[in-house]
């Protein structure tokens, strides 16, 4: 699966759950949050129910839309270690 596949398969998932919060605004605060603060979205996307409920809901709580990022000093479970986060030079 590509990433937006992926982060539809994590909002379609957390919908299951919380199916009083639309489908879009989990998407949108999965991307947003990924683009500030790098996820294992694969990793989340299957992580046991607790993680999973504490990453994307307490994204979904603690994301400042305007800046994208997480207030409450937030940190997602899933999030990458920026010694994991893949580099923006490719070796050679």
């Amino acid at each position: 699966m590509n990433k937006t596949q992926v982060i539809i398969a994590i909002a379609q998932r957390a919908k299951h759950l919380r199916p009083d919060i639309y489908l879009s605004d989990i998407a949108m605060a999965v991307s947003l949050s990924d683009e500030y603060l790098p996820l294992d979205l694969d990793g989340l996307l299957v992580a046991p129910t607790d993680d999973f409920l504490h990453d994307v809901f307490g994204i979904m709580q603690k994301l400042d839309m305007p800046t994208g990022l997480l207030s409450d000093c937030f940190c997602p479970r899933y999030a990458v270690s920026p010694g994991d986060a893949p580099s923006a030079i490719s070796p050679r």
